[in-house]
Order: structure tokens, then sequence, then C-alpha cells
């Protein structure tokens, strides 16, 4: 590849883009006999004329043309090669791995991905997911510079910073035609043992287990939200989902709130991005976890 054959593209470009020369020259900030030059010594390399000079206005030549998307293409990636080593000068993470907790709604993440994509284009992301004691561990042992993870009592800090980013209603919720969502005003918390309930759960599922979210009468055990939504919204029974998992599915009148008068506050799930504090965040992690803040706080009905 001739050593200026990238600076010839960017001027075959400008050429395009401004019909001319001159025009491309005005771009460029450079002199006529600059541009005319650059186009001479890439067609001489190319053994074939890329513009046709025939009219007032060039034009490209069909082997021109058929070089235009490639020439494109190259710059892109000089472009993107050129940023990315501007970020690595200035100490940006090329890659950001992020392990979050899988009770963390996905419409969260996905709000603070479009934010630190705005700042940040050219960092690589990737997600996991994995539960809370998994995601400190990760984090502890330097696996994953960021963690995100449900912020709850008895959790081993030793080695771990971090802040509070988000924090998610839990929502009490049936199918509109299920026996509970029929019931006229408030019923009590009695009630909902004559009902399946549908619990969403992680590793072994063991009934026995003390958990004041399950009413052991009668459950059924899944370990994804999707097939908890999906199970609830069939009729299989009631349960506990996330508010922003549980939206969607309300406002299309596929789920309802069960009003309920033993549960006199709907449960709030906080959640934490973490990071071990012997490597705390650069540039990028910084931007993430301030993409990973929300502002609103879910109010209690």
């Amino acid at each position: 590849m001739h050593p200026n054959l990238l600076d010839q593209l960017r001027v075959f470009q400008a050429v395009v883009e401004g019909g001319s020369f001159a025009a491309a020259a005005r771009t460029l900030g450079r002199a006529v006999s600059a541009i005319s030059y650059a186009i001479n010594a890439l067609e001489e390399q190319l053994a074939f004329q890329v513009f046709d000079r025939s009219t007032y206005r060039v034009s490209l030549t069909p082997e021109g043309q058929a070089l235009l998307n490639d020439a494109e293409i190259l710059l892109r990636r000089a472009e993107r090669w050129e940023a990315r080593a501007r970020s690595l000068r200035e100490k940006v993470e090329a890659v950001l791995p992020l392990i979050a907790d899988p009770s963390y709604p996905e419409g969260f993440l996905v709000d603070a991905l479009k934010k630190f994509e705005a700042q940040y284009p050219l960092v690589t992301i990737t997600v996991r997911r994995a539960e809370s004691e998994e995601v400190v561990r990760a984090v502890r042992e330097e696996e994953f510079p960021l963690g995100i993870m449900l912020l709850d009592h008895g959790r081993q800090w030793d080695g771990i910073d971090g802040r509070q980013v988000a924090a998610d209603k839990i929502a009490l919720v049936a199918a509109p035609a299920h026996p509970l969502a029929q019931i006229e005003g408030a019923f009590p918390l009695a009630e909902l043992e004559n009902h399946r309930q549908i619990h969403l759960h992680s590793g072994a599922f063991d009934i026995r287990a003390f958990d004041y979210r399950v009413h052991r009468t009668d459950v059924w055990g899944v370990d994804t939200q999707s097939a908890l939504r999906m199970m609830i919204e069939e009729g299989l029974g009631w349960g506990f989902m996330p508010e922003e998992t549980a939206r969607p599915a309300i406002e299309a009148g596929r789920l309802v709130h069960l009003n309920c008068d033993g549960i006199a506050q709907p449960s709030l799930r906080r959640f934490a991005a973490v990071w071990t504090t012997r490597r705390p965040p650069g540039k990028a992690g910084e931007a993430l976890v301030a993409s990973l803040l929300r502002d609103e706080e879910p109010v209690l009905a």
C-alpha cells in the first residue's frame, strides 16, 4: 500500500462530495494544485482514471464509482483506528465487561447503554448475567471491572466499593381472568394462599426454606423473568414481578395489579454498581456508572 494512500482517499472523497477540485481544496484547506497532485498520484498508482475531467463539474468514471464504497469503508476504519488510539492514550478502556444480576431490569440496562454509547461509541461492552453472589466474587477477583448487584443485608463488602444506581418496585400481579383479579375491592393476605403462586428463584428451589415472598400452599418455581411473566399471563398463577418488567404487559392488558390489603407497601429492590477497591473504574467505567444512575425514584403506592 502506498504510504500516502489514506490521504489520497480523503482527497478522493472530498472531490466526490464537493463536485470539483476547488470545492475539495476549500473543504480540506489546501491549494487546488495540491488536490490535483493527490488525485493524479492516485490515478498513477491505479493505472486508470477515477474522475472524468471533461466537464466543468468533475464526475466519477465507472472505475472510480466501483472504488467509492471501498474508499469510504477504508476511511471509516482509519477514523475508528485513530479514535481508538486516542482513547488509549487518554486511558479510556477499550473493552468494558459488565456482570449484572439477572433481576436488574433489561430496560434500565438498555437506557444506560444508550447514554454511554453517545459518549464512548468505540468502547466495546459485554454483558453477562449472574446472581449477586457471583457478581461480588467476579468483581472481587477482578474477572470483571464492574458489576451490578442487588443491595441487601448480609453482603460481604471487603475489597468492594460501589454506589446505588437504581431502585425498582415489586408489583403483585395476575392475569385479568385470574380469580384474584375478579375480586371487587381489596382482599386479605390469606386469600393468596388459596391460589397458586409463580415464584422467581435462582439455584435449587426449596419450598421448605423460609422466604416471606413465598406462600407455600401451592408454588411453582421458575428461574427467568420471561418464564415468570408468561406463566402469570397464561393464568397459571399469581406472582411478584418487577414493575419495570410487568409494565408493558399491564399496559397491554395482559396483566393487572392485585389489590391485597395485607401488603401495605410494595417491596422496593435497590441495585448498586460495584467495583474492586484495588481497581476503580477508568474514564469509560466512570461514564458507565454515571449512565446507570436513574433520577426517578419509584413511588410506593
